[in-house]
């Protein structure tokens, strides 16, 4: 049965990490006695269903509530819809529509339809998520307006989308885990008739959308119950087929609830919210005896919810009356809507019924129909307007937060929507001698934009991390139309910072709107924002701009101009250029992929093939996430020849290939050859070639990089460094290559030092899995482990000269390596060092890292003597400010702060303006366990009282969380009399540094 002895949990991130699968997940949770097993994912990271093994609930919660590694965690209770009252066979007109008085009762009060009906009907775009009993998805007054799946074929039990369903073609059953939600009960396709039967089709009802799109999510069954843990999995699926997949769901619709409250349930509703769906849920039908409640003083979920994106809504009468069996709550219930003897689809047919579940698809419905007429609104924007837009009723003053009943035209009318600004144009600046930059803005309102707010204040620029230069500001040059209107283009002007752009300019300038400048004739205030990005790019003498993304050579090599002959300027063509004038050049690429095309071997002049380098260049690139040179399997990428220099920085280096007895698929360096901030990633020799990513037989210099799956068909999967080779290697990771003979990540028989490096995940067939050696290897702060050996040796092979506080997976048979000598960590084939490492991933900086993760051993555990300043990721070192020594590796693992200000906000615009005090002494602490109570262990902290030295300043009501892991956080404050938390909300410090909190009303 669906919640016996079953758990929602949710994993904290960083056992998300460890664990790697759901599978992954059992041996963090059985601690405490008790056994568990998983049951599936509910959608979310971390988020499962699990089955305790004979265990009462008391020992789970016990279990549970003590293991570090769930982040919160609730039982799996049964959700019953709402029992409708006994039908009234009189109510058989749609009066919530329009009332005439048809059924006895007060003309008009109902939604307005037919006048909202003159702006607009409804919306196939705007997709409507019903969680309920399922939707007779072939009635004929509903199958127009049913949601098809476009990724899906039907019935052919495929994923076909990949979306982990089979065959949701219109949604899914999660009671029946299948992908059929056709309705066994009626109560869900009641609600889809209210909300979207199909309207002017000359038969049934009419929805208030004549035209929308109705994605049926079925969790309840033919008793009208269904599980939590169904329900959320069924929200779920609708936030990522927005997220994920572009399906438009804007409304969930969800005519159900319990007096249960569960952690995951609001946490998928507020997820929900962040990707802007707006959840609508019935008040619900009172006690056993069908009389209403008090939301106030007995929650009813997910009503009471206290969520941006939820609307709770009652159920009114025919007179504009709060209905008997409705629930109600002046702070927790939104509006009342129509939910007394409702006329609307049921399977096979037409009937009525009453209840709070009858009501709140009038609210969804009206949601859509609004968001069908202003498509680009938010939720909260479209909650505004709905909340706005009601029919004040008498009755229903100390009812309902509004003291309203919805009105579909009042909702249409309203405009709590903000005006829209898209940057249509801002060109990048590559040649010097200009004075301005000219930059095109549209602005887009619903009803119309207030010219007159138009104007030079709106725009300003800032140059890309210049935190101490001033802002720049921009001119208002023109704007079409001068009258108001719903779209407005305005042109700005930017003047060079100097009066001229130079390569003093050069750099990344960020157009912003200023908040609150720019209105709607409403008075409604675009939002400050980032509109997007230019780049100032002049070349200084003996740089070379490449201007196109084809692979040609140069017309004239040597006449100092970089041109194709079609006047492009290409990656060939520049370093050909580059190689036939003396000295140093610069080529400076943007963003995008640079493919070779042009075959051919044998030839040293970068003419064919790959791209040979004969004197001292440097090639930068906007990032190396951004900027690719792919070879595409043509020839290898790069050859520095002796006697040359080639510096490789913010690019990625791919798609590298040799054959025969060729080296080198990514760079084979017999110079000078320095890659920062780059990636070398999917190189590969073929036939007997050594170094998948780089073949060294020179100066080899690599920081702040990542070598990742590179393959060698012989030695050296990431690098190979040959006799007579140098090769200083700080912060950067190898990970994921491979070789068929030895040295997996690296293979060296010349000079290496390795300082604050992580080599791992690295395979080779032969030995040393990680690095092998018969030159001369000098490591410090350096982590190798996790990798594989088919011939042994799965980490370190030959000989090795340690510098101090190395740690090594497993030594095997290598030397100069011993365990808690000079601070290094150094593991056995019977008790390998496990560094505790994160997979591969983006954790901030330039290129990819592998993250230490709590408990590592690798943390603190480096020496700083000789340390870089920083990591992989340009992070200082140290982080921690408990201990203030370097961690091993290449990352460096960082901390975050939360800092913020309690104080009155009288006039509830969520600033501190003059006259509102800071308040000390209020205790506000980290809510770890979410469940909004200061227990033992969560952080805490009281707010500061004024300091009498600095009088001049507001210092009250300050305070700080400093040290933190990154995360998500729910600041909370210990509740005080008269006084109600509205700000912060939870926090996801997902970014190194200081995250500073807004100040937040009261």
């Amino acid at each position: 049965m669906a919640g016996s002895g079953r758990w929602i949990v949710r994993l904290t991130p960083e056992a998300v990490q460890r664990a790697g699968s759901v599978a992954g997940t059992i041996p963090l949770l059985n601690q405490g006695g008790v056994s568990f097993r998983v049951v599936r994912g509910l959608g979310l990271p971390g988020q499962i269903l699990v089955q305790a093994v004979d265990a009462s609930p008391a020992a789970v919660e016990k279990a549970l509530g003590q293991n570090p590694n769930v982040a919160y965690f609730g039982f799996d209770a049964l959700i019953i819809g709402p029992q409708a009252v006994p039908n009234d066979p009189r109510f058989q007109h749609l009066y919530g529509l329009e009332n005439t008085g048809q059924t006895g009762g007060t003309s008009d009060a109902d939604i307005d339809a037919p006048e909202a009906w003159e702006i607009t009907t409804g919306s196939r775009d705007i997709v409507v998520a019903i969680i309920d009993s399922g939707v007779d998805y072939t009635h004929p007054d509903l199958a127009a307006n049913i949601w098809t799946n476009p990724g899906e074929i039907p019935n052919n039990g495929i994923d076909d989308d990949q979306n982990g369903f089979v065959d949701d073609v219109h949604g899914y059953d999660f009671r029946n885990n299948d992908g059929d939600p056709m309705d066994d009960r009626g109560h869900g396709t009641h609600v889809a008739g209210t909300i979207a039967a199909v309207g002017n089709n000359g038969i049934g009802v009419t929805g208030i959308n004549w035209t929308s799109s109705v994605m049926p999510l079925k969790f309840l069954d033919d008793r009208n119950q269904g599980a939590t843990s169904d329900a959320i999995a069924a929200i779920n699926y609708a936030v990522e087929m927005r997220k994920k997949y572009g399906v438009n769901v804007r409304v969930i619709n969800a005519s159900w609830g319990s007096k249960l409250d569960n952690p995951g349930l609001r946490d998928a509703i507020e997820k929900a919210g962040w990707e802007d769906i707006l959840f609508v849920t019935a008040a619900g039908n009172g006690n056993i005896l069908g009389r209403g409640q008090n939301n106030d003083l007995q929650p009813f979920y997910p009503a009471s919810y206290d969520l941006d994106n939820v609307i709770a809504v009652a159920a009114s009468d025919f007179n504009d009356r709060l209905t008997v069996f409705s629930n109600y709550g002046r702070q927790s219930v939104d509006l009342a809507a129509p939910g007394l003897g409702i006329v609307s689809t049921v399977p096979g047919g037409y009937g009525s019924r009453n209840g709070t579940s009858m009501a709140a698809p009038h609210v969804t419905g009206v949601a859509a129909l609004f968001l069908s007429h202003v498509p680009y609104a938010t939720a909260l924007e479209v909650k505004e307007a709905i909340l706005s837009g009601v029919d004040p009723v008498p009755g229903l003053r100390r009812k309902v937060a509004t003291g309203g009943r919805l009105n579909a035209l009042g909702t249409l009318l309203a405009d709590p929507v903000a005006p829209r600004v898209q940057l249509d144009r801002a060109d990048d600046i590559t040649r010097a001698g200009g004075t301005v930059q000219e930059i095109q803005v549209t602005y887009t309102d619903n009803k119309a934009v207030s010219v007159a707010s138009v104007d030079a204040n709106d725009i300003y620029v800032v140059r890309s991390g210049d935190m101490a230069g001033d802002p720049i500001g921009a001119a208002l040059i023109a704007v079409n139309n001068q009258n108001d209107g719903p779209t407005r283009t305005a042109v700005y002007r930017i003047a060079a910072p100097g009066g001229v752009w130079d390569p003093a300019d050069n750099g990344i300038y960020e157009i912003y709107l200023r908040p609150d400048e720019v209105l709607d004739v409403n008075g409604n205030a675009a939002w400050g924002r980032l509109l997007g990005r230019f780049r100032v790019d002049v070349p200084n003498i003996g740089q070379i701009v490449v201007n196109s993304f084809d692979d040609r050579t140069d017309a004239n090599p040597g006449d100092g101009v970089s041109d194709d002959g079609t006047g492009h300027s290409t990656l060939r063509s520049a370093i050909q250029e580059a190689n036939a004038q003396p000295g140093e050049n610069t080529i400076a690429l943007s963003a995008g992929t640079y493919t070779l095309t042009l075959s051919g071997r044998g030839e040293d002049a970068a003419a064919t093939g790959d791209l040979d380098v004969t004197d001292t260049l440097t090639i930068v690139g906007a990032g190396a996430g951004q900027t690719v040179i792919d070879a595409n399997g043509l020839d290898r990428v790069f050859h520095v020849l002796p006697g040359a220099s080639l510096r490789l920085v913010d690019v990625t280096v791919r798609g590298g290939r040799t054959t025969g007895e060729d080296d080198g698929a990514g760079v084979y360096n017999a110079g000078q050859l320095t890659i920062s901030d780059s990636e070398l990633r999917s190189n590969r020799t073929e036939g007997s070639g050594q170094g998948g990513g780089v073949y060294n037989e020179g100066v080899l210099v690599i920081e702040r990089s990542l070598l990742a799956e590179n393959q060698s068909a012989n030695d050296g999967g990431g690098l190979l460094s040959a006799t007579g080779g140098t090769a200083n290697i700080v912060n950067s990771t190898f990970s994921g290559n491979t070789a068929a003979a030895a040295g997996g990540g690296i293979r060296n028989a010349g000079d290496l030092t390795l300082l604050n490096v992580t080599v791992a995940l690295n395979t080779a067939t032969g030995t040393g899995g990680g690095v092998a050696n018969t030159g001369s290897v000098s490591l410090k702060n350096t982590l190798i482990a996790r990798n594989t050996a088919t011939s042994g040796d799965p980490d370190v092979s030959g000989a090795f000269t340690s510098q101090g506080n190395n740690l090594i997976g497993v030594r095997g048979s290598a030397t100069g390596l011993a365990d808690g000598v000079i601070g290094d960590l150094v593991g056995s084939a019977q008790t390998p060092r496990d560094p505790q490492i994160g997979p591969l991933q983006d954790n901030g900086g330039p290129t990819p890292t592998h993250a230490l993760l709590p408990g590592s051993p690798a943390l603190n555990a480096g020496s700083n003597v000789g340390a870089p300043a920083t990591d992989q990721r340009n992070v200082a070192r140290p982080q921690d400010p408990s201990d203030g020594t370097v961690d091993i590796g290449a990352f460096e693992r960082y901390f975050v702060e939360i800092r913020g200000r309690k104080f009155v906000d009288k006039n509830g615009n969520g600033v501190q303006d003059d006259g509102e005090p800071g308040l000390a002494g209020w205790t506000i602490f980290l809510d770890l366990n979410q469940n909004g109570s200061l227990d033992a262990g969560e952080p805490s902290t009281k707010t500061s009282e004024d300091d009498p030295d600095t009088s001049d300043l507001d210092e009250a009501g300050l305070y700080a969380f400093t040290g933190l892991e990154p995360g998500a956080y729910t600041v909370v404050e210990v509740q005080q009399a008269d006084f109600v938390q509205t700000q912060p909300r939870s926090l996801q410090l997902s970014d190194w540094g200081t995250v500073s909190v807004g100040t937040g009303p009261t």
